[in-house]
């Protein structure tokens, strides 16, 4: 487990909270689109779906 910590200029230690989810996107660099992207599949068997139930609109 990384730490939560910031060390001050005097090199104190600083501890600080964080959600698991904000600290996964920290680290991992995820951004909104990003977790959009890691959707995909799933986005793209709804499109299809929709496709299917409402060809019309296609």
């Amino acid at each position: 487990m990384i730490d939560q910590k910031i060390h001050k200029g005097d090199n104190r230690p600083f501890d600080f909270e964080i959600e698991s989810f904000r600290k996964e996107c920290l680290l991992n660099g995820y951004d909104d689109i990003a977790l959009t992207l890691k959707k995909d599949a799933k986005i793209n068997i709804f499109e299809q779906n929709k496709k299917n139930l409402t060809p019309w609109l296609y």
